[in-house]
Parts: C-alpha cells; sequence; structure tokens
C-alpha cells in the first residue's frame, strides 16, 4: 500500500499501544482513510496475530469494509450478516470476518450469535465507527472478545462527541492516535471548508425538547416539515448552491420526501431522497446517479452519514452540503460535514508536499466544500455549527464569536479558517485592550481611593469590643504593602483578614491576563486555583515533580 505519511504514523501509533494496552482507540477525521489504515493493520498481523474479526453496525459498512480487506490483505473474507455465515466450529475459518453488531449479538436462536465464535479465535478485533460502542447492542460483543488477554482490540471513529470522548474512556485503554480534520485541510488532504449561514424567519427551536442530549426527533420533525419552513430553507439552498452538487441531511422520510418534491418543482428531475427502507437496488441505482452528476440533489436521512464515500464519477464530487438537519451532537455534524471534505480522485495522493497538495486542490473543479446552515431562533440549545467541526484548537469563545460573525454575513460564503483565525486575533486585540485599560485604571483608581474596603469591594466588617483595638500583624502589613492595597496601616486585625479574604477569592491582575490569553475565565478562579491552573496550562500540573 501507498500509504500516506499520518496513515504509517497511525499505524505504528496503534501497534504500540497495542505493546501495553488491550484496547486502542483511533480517531481520523472522515475522508483521511481510517478504513484502509485499519485494513492495513489488519493485513500486518495476519501472519503472526491470527484471524481478524470486524464489527460494524451498517450493511453498508460491513461490505466496504469486506471490499476493502480484500483488496489490501488479499485474502479470503467472509461475512457474519442475517443470513450469511462465516461457518465456524470445525468448518471453514476465514482469515478475516466482517460482521455486523446485531447480528452478533442476536439472541434469536438462543445464546448470542457471537458465542458461535471463541473468544480467542481472532488475534485482532476491529470495532468501525467505535463511537457507538458506548451502546447496549455493542456490549454483548465487546465483553466477549475483550475475555481472551491476548486479543488486541481496535476502535476507529472520525470524531467523537464530547460525552462520548469521556464515555469511550471507560472502554478503550488508550487513545493511540489522531488526525482531525483542520490537520487533513492544512496538510493537503482535504478540501478548505467554507460556510453560510441562512436565517429562516419562523424557524424556532426554543420549543423543541432535549432527549439523550440531543433534539427532541418527534419535536423536530414537526418543525422541520412545516410546508413554510421546508420552502424557507430550500429556496436559499438552490439559490446559493447554484450548479454545485448538494447533499441535503434531513430530519426524518416524510422530510427529505417532501425536499426532493420541492427541488423537482424548481428543476425539474434534479433531486432524488433515499433513506433506511429505500430498497437496496433502488437505492444503489440514486446513489449512481447522483455520483454521476445525473442527480443535482440527494435528500438523505442517516444513509450517507456514516461509510459512504462520494465516488465523484462526474468529476465535481459534492461540493455543497447542505444542513436541514439541526444538531447538539458535534460527532454527528462533523459525519454530515466530512461527505463533502474530500478532494477529487486523483488530486492530490502522489503529490508529497503539502503546500503543492492545496495548490492543486484550489485548482481542481472542487477547491472547497460549502456547509450551509440554516439558524433560526435556537433558544436554550447550543447547536453545532461549520466552526464546530475543526477540533479544539480554537477555545469556546473564540467558536461563538465566529458563528455570530457567520449568522450576521446572512448567506455570504466564508472560509471556516481563515474565520477562526481573524476571530481569535480580534479577541486577543480586545482582550489586551482591556487589560491596558484596567492597568491604567487600576493606577488612577490606586491613587485617588485610600479606603482599602472599596478598593476590594467590600463593606468594612463590624469589628466590636477588644477586638477593635488589635492592630493588623506585621505579617498581615507585609502581604497589603506588596499588593498595593492604600490605607492598610490604619486596619485593625480582623479588617486587614477581610480585605486578605476578598483578595484570595479572585486572581491577581497577573493572574488574570494569563489566564484570559489562554482562553479561561478569570472570574471562575479564585488567587489558588488560579495558580494550580496557570500551572496546568505551562505544562506543570500540581503535584507534578
Amino acid at each position: 500500500m501507498n500509504l500516506r505519511p499520518y496513515q504509517r504514523d497511525a499505524i505504528d501509533a496503534v501497534q504500540a499501544s497495542w505493546n501495553e494496552h488491550h484496547s486502542a482507540l483511533l480517531v481520523m477525521a472522515t475522508g483521511t482513510g481510517k478504513t484502509v489504515t485499519a485494513a492495513e493493520i489488519i493485513r500486518s498481523r495476519l501472519g503472526f496475530g491470527g484471524r481478524a474479526m470486524v464489527v460494524a453496525h451498517r450493511e453498508e459498512l460491513v461490505e466496504q469494509a469486506a471490499a476493502t480487506i480484500r483488496r489490501i490483505a488479499k485474502c479470503d473474507v467472509a461475512v457474519e450478516m442475517a443470513g450469511r455465515r462465516s461457518i465456524e466450529n470445525g468448518f471453514y475459518r476465514a482469515p478475516v470476518v466482517v460482521a455486523s453488531v446485531q447480528t452478533l449479538s442476536s439472541r434469536r436462536e438462543g445464546p448470542a450469535r457471537v458465542e458461535r465464535f471463541k473468544p480467542d479465535a481472532f488475534g485482532t478485533v476491529w470495532f468501525d465507527e467505535a463511537h457507538h460502542a458506548t451502546a447496549k447492542t455493542w456490549a454483548s460483543v465487546w465483553d466477549w472478545f475483550r475475555q481472551h488477554e491476548g486479543t488486541r482490540l481496535l476502535g476507529t471513529t472520525a470524531t467523537p462527541d464530547r460525552a462520548d470522548e469521556r464515555a469511550l474512556g471507560t472502554i478503550f485503554d488508550h487513545v493511540a492516535y489522531q488526525y482531525g480534520m483542520l490537520e487533513g485541510i492544512r496538510d493537503g488532504w482535504l478540501v478548505p471548508v467554507k460556510q453560510a449561514v441562512v436565517h429562516v424567519s419562523g424557524l424556532d427551536f426554543s420549543g423543541v425538547r432535549t432527549t439523550a442530549g440531543e433534539l427532541n426527533g418527534a419535536d423536530l420533525a414537526a418543525l422541520m416539515e412545516y410546508e413554510q419552513t421546508l420552502h424557507r430553507m430550500v429556496g436559499p439552498t438552490i439559490e446559493i448552491a447554484g450548479d454545485r452538487r448538494t447533499l441535503l441531511f434531513c430530519t426524518t422520510v416524510d422530510h427529505a420526501a417532501r425536499v426532493a418534491e420541492i427541488l423537482n418543482r424548481h428543476r425539474p428531475g434534479s433531486a432524488a431522497h433515499i433513506h433506511a427502507g429505500t430498497p437496496r437496488d433502488e437505492r444503489r441505482n440514486i446513489l449512481r446517479d447522483y455520483g454521476a452528476g445525473r442527480l443535482q440533489y440527494l435528500a438523505n436521512v442517516g444513509i450517507t452519514t456514516e461509510g459512504w464515500d462520494d465516488p465523484a464519477t462526474d468529476g465535481q464530487g459534492v461540493q455543497v452540503v447542505a444542513m436541514l438537519r439541526p444538531t447538539k451532537s458535534r460527532a454527528l455534524y462533523c459525519q454530515m460535514a466530512g461527505r463533502g471534505t474530500r478532494p477529487l480522485p486523483g488530486t492530490v495522493d502522489l503529490i508529497a508536499d503539502a503546500n503543492e497538495r492545496r495548490e492543486c486542490i484550489a485548482r481542481s473543479a472542487k477547491p472547497s466544500v460549502l456547509l450551509l446552515d440554516f439558524m433560526g431562533n435556537c433558544g436554550r440549545h447550543r447547536l453545532i455549527h461549520a466552526g464546530d467541526v475543526l477540533g479544539g484548537k480554537w477555545d469556546d469563545q473564540t467558536r461563538q464569536r465566529a458563528a455570530k460573525r457567520a449568522e450576521e454575513a446572512d448567506g455570504e460564503e466564508m472560509d471556516v479558517l481563515e474565520m477562526l483565525d481573524e476571530t481569535e486575533r480580534l479577541l486577543q486585540s480586545e482582550a489586551e485592550q482591556k487589560r491596558r485599560a484596567f492597568v491604567k485604571g487600576r493606577a488612577s483608581f490606586t491613587t485617588q481611593v485610600v479606603d482599602p474596603f472599596e478598593f476590594v469591594g467590600i463593606a468594612p466588617p463590624k469589628v466590636r469590643g477588644f477586638r477593635a483595638k488589635i492592630p493588623a500583624s506585621d505579617k498581615q502589613k507585609a502581604f497589603l504593602a506588596r499588593n498595593n492595597i492604600p490605607g492598610f496601616d490604619r486596619l485593625t486585625l480582623d479588617e486587614a483578614s477581610a480585605v486578605i479574604d476578598a483578595m484570595m477569592k479572585r486572581p491577581t491582575e497577573a493572574q488574570s491576563w494569563f489566564l484570559k490569553k489562554h482562553g479561561r475565565d478569570p472570574a471562575a478562579f479564585d488567587r489558588k486555583t488560579a495558580s494550580e491552573e496557570i500551572g496546568r496550562i505551562k505544562g506543570n500540573p500540581v503535584g507534578a515533580a
């Protein structure tokens, strides 16, 4: 295999992880070839690691994995799915078995079907789209194969959501390697991402409930299938997309059917829709026509989210992804966005230099992908937008400000990376201006205010009896003097304690500036926790040697 550099690094990282851990997680963005990478890992282990099992959750993913492994490992691959069996227990045993998780966890014939395989039958078990591994249907399969200490378990996923990251940490022993969409774009393996935001009047998410961390399906369907909402979203899609091939993600089967119907009213024969219930041959024909450019629009419900690679046989490829399915899940949004980030076939694979790859993409018929977001009244919901899909380089404040800028542009196409970089520089400039104004104001304030209580923002404590005559200690005075507290020499012991307590409840000016610079809110820290957080930021965590 002519592997890309990061794919070789990923393989080495997984092998190194397996030297110390039973299971490893490999995170690679959609379009960067995680299936090829995992297949190469399996090929390299067949010689000494025994047989391999691949577990996926959809028929398309099972077939895709089987075909890729046959091509790369050049070995027999059996399929265990529904009525198809790989035949174990003394019969022919293929070097690689690819199975659906639903089949393996099925108990229609008594024990779970996975128990037909001995726990030590496979040296390698690969769980594709591993962000699903937290679901109950996966539990019996995972637990069965992890019984054998010699088996090495691998999970691959494009981008787990933040909640999933924590949950996956309880399943996989180690995250071996990560290569995100941001790295893929900057290294010239993926096309740049642009964003356009369309404001839709009457689109109000505030009444939509949240169920298991996501927008409630029934509430969302009622909102998105409303006739006026449909037209207010489809119309701008046609206008903004122009003649570019467009993939539309919808909420329900009815939603997708209505979207395709309206598109065909405007441009007869230009659109189709697919969903899980679409007959296999019909779905295959629609996807073939779409890839060949005979259809400009494809409205789908969950079919192209995972495991579908745009063939781009028309030399154009998916150039617009319309998010008609709003979500609170970063993982889901990344999966949808990733369907459009692949360059056209043959654009970059034979080029070694990242700058040259980016230039080739820019000169190609697909220089970027446009993510089309639709905004309404989000109410209490924090919906995912294009700026959230490019990894953790930018903090929440930067991403939210960038999202606001995109909303204000109202339909204008903006390069997401450029917008995030510019927003980060703008926020840094604003923070520096505020810091200077704060220092200047504090200097002026210090010369004018002589009341130490007003200086630290507290009311004078009530000190009665003999304690009103006890002066501040020398240690207290020295501390107050170092911190430029005016009038400290007139304070009693209890008054000095109150002033010092107030000071310790918030960071120093220097700490506040450092925390703001690194995207932290100083108001969330006192002086001690600010010091600990700064230590962590600098790479010197509390308790480190």
